[in-house]
């Protein structure tokens, strides 16, 4: 590989840093307040620069440049499967190009055990051992609750509002997932529960929610995390709740719902510069208590409730279909089974499911998608049990379930599923 390094830029070399780290491009695109597609731009002009073509190489380059030391490197996220190769070697070229040679064959040897497993039967099992199950039991939240809003921000996981036994709050907790402990936040404006949350550019959005006289309310309300402080943004349109929220270049879309009447099928946005909300376009069928989950440059809509069942559709949202007018929803695969009240997150191309309700006894209560073949399966299930109305969200290698409803009350579980492991392999000439 050519030695380009000085003509990276400082943004350059910054993100090549936390991509030899094993950074996605979701988390990127969080550390450094940017879009993903800003992200992948600059990753192609960056492969150009130190003539690489793939993440792995890159990763490589940044270690044999002194950019990261090789304990802390790993490679591009192999999806589920427990193997990322990073390997650390300074005896010359050839050494550099048989470990590369090394590190591809496994890869290959993965992806192809994986593809035969999505062969047949159709659906597959990721499973965890006894003797170490992937599911941790970490430092539980100090407020059980169910129906709160969810999201991660900076090594933080923020839990906002909620059902608190028989009442709404507006209890803020912050998880710290590098010490394992809590801390309380201010404490949102307006208790609200039936809601999500979601970071645009440093900023958590807690759009509408269910107050505690059950109405459904329109306020936007903003969590400003360096300043511990809120401030009130836009007014939706209407009072709304048990969306499903997602973001997307600097704005916020909002799915489906219930409006305080019924169940309805609109899509909102809201512009962060315009700070305006306006709506889209409108789903095949009018649910709430869906999940939503950014893949790739989509949006998956998934499951949901109608009002007289739950559903097992899903729909993808092309945001950047709606820039050249066309039409920015598609009919996509089912799920194994109707679910409403599921959490639902997305990993390093995997969309995962867990918990929720439906019309029948849940045969794989915690569900795994492939997004690229859109092969459904099953992983290992909590030993803790599966709730619904839970907060689920992706950060690192782990999806973390908190809270939720279990057995009819609120729960204060925080467990995480550690669905990314690393191996490093050193080379001894």
């Amino acid at each position: 590989m050519a030695s380009n390094h000085a003509e990276l830029s400082g943004r350059e070399k910054e993100i090549l840093t936390l991509v030899a780290t094993g950074a996605s491009n979701k988390e990127i695109a969080l550390k450094l307040h940017i879009s993903t597609n800003t992200v992948k731009a600059h990753l192609r002009h960056i492969f150009n620069k130190i003539e690489v073509s793939s993440r792995t190489e890159a990763a490589i380059y940044a270690v044999n440049a002194g950019m990261v030391s090789g304990s802390n490197a790993t490679t591009e996220i192999l999806r589920d499967v427990p193997a990322a190769e990073v390997f650390q070697n300074q005896q010359g070229s050839k050494w550099k190009i048989a470990g590369l040679i090394v590190v591809l064959a496994i890869s290959v040897l993965v992806i192809l055990a994986l593809l035969a497993t999505l062969r047949s039967p159709r659906v597959i099992s990721m499973q965890g051992t006894t003797d170490s199950p992937r599911w941790q039991q970490l430092s539980k939240m100090p407020t059980p609750r169910f129906s709160l809003g969810m999201t991660a921000y900076h090594d933080n996981l923020y839990a906002i509002g909620g059902v608190v036994g028989e009442s709404v709050t507006n209890v803020l907790e912050r998880y710290h997932t590098l010490s394992d402990s809590w801390s309380k936040g201010q404490p949102k404006p307006t208790a609200v529960s039936e809601v999500g949350a979601a970071v645009i550019s440093g900023r958590i959005y807690v759009p509408g929610g269910r107050l505690n006289s059950g109405e459904v309310t329109n306020v936007l309300e903003v969590y400003d995390p360096v300043e511990d402080s809120w401030f009130t943004g836009t007014a939706l349109p209407k009072g709304i709740s048990a969306y499903a929220i997602s973001t997307f270049e600097g704005k916020l879309y909002l799915f489906g719902g219930w409006d305080g009447t019924q169940f309805v099928d609109t899509i909102y946005v809201f512009d962060s510069t315009l700070n305006t909300w306006r709506e889209i376009t409108n789903m095949t069928t009018p649910r709430g208590y869906a999940g939503a989950t950014m893949v790739g440059d989509n949006i998956l809509i998934l499951g949901g409730y109608d009002g007289k069942k739950a559903l097992s559709t899903i729909e993808t949202f092309e945001p950047n279909s709606e820039k050249i007018r066309y039409n920015p929803l598609s009919p996509n695969s089912s799920m194994p089974q109707s679910s409403y009240g599921m959490g639902v997150t997305s990993l390093a191309d995997m969309v995962y499911v867990v918990g929720g309700q439906g019309n029948d006894l849940l045969q794989y209560p915690t569900l795994i998608m492939v997004n690229e073949t859109g092969e459904w399966g099953s992983f290992e299930a909590p030993s803790e049990g599966v709730s619904s109305f839970l907060g689920l969200v992706s950060w690192g290698p782990y999806i973390y379930a908190i809270g939720g409803k279990l057995d009819g009350k609120s729960s204060n579980y925080n467990l995480a599923y550690k669905a990314i492991y690393t191996v490093i392999l050193p080379l001894v000439r």
